[in-house]
């Protein structure tokens, strides 16, 4: 397995942790975890992927984007992209402006955290505001 997935902070921020090469297979079973743990947490779930130790990638990004339907979850808020070099992080941005994912890059799990404490509360809001106004009214 080139991967792992855990909570960094239970049912809010998810932890990925890359290492080495990056088959379709991996991709494919880390989209399943992800589900599992999206179904898990309380909106809104920020996945931090921390690509330090990622060696390359072998599909090619419509591959990746074809398999990585965690995307579409309603708990996901963003995703942080953390250490990653300059080809990762463009095949990332390409990967995820196909699947519409907002993404984020960090140089490290820190920063992207530190990030994340300070946009969680305005996200929060802003959903609660939303949902607010959605909600139907009796008609007098």
């Amino acid at each position: 397995m080139s991967f792992s997935v855990r909570w960094y902070e239970p049912k809010q921020i998810i932890l990925i942790t890359y290492e080495g090469m990056l088959h379709l297979k991996d991709f494919e079973d880390y989209n399943q975890e992800l589900i599992n743990y999206l179904d898990e947490g309380t909106f809104p779930v920020h996945v931090v992927a921390d690509t330090q130790h990622l060696k390359g990638v072998i599909p090619q990004a419509v591959d990746i984007a074809n398999v990585l339907t965690y995307t579409k979850h309603e708990n996901l808020s963003w995703v942080h992209i953390c250490g990653a070099n300059k080809l990762i992080r463009f095949l990332a941005a390409i990967v995820f402006q196909m699947v519409n994912t907002p993404v984020h890059f960090h140089n490290s799990i820190a920063e992207a955290v530190s990030f994340i404490h300070s946009v969680d509360t305005e996200l929060q809001n802003f959903e609660t505001r939303k949902k607010e106004t959605t909600k139907l009214q009796p008609i007098d």
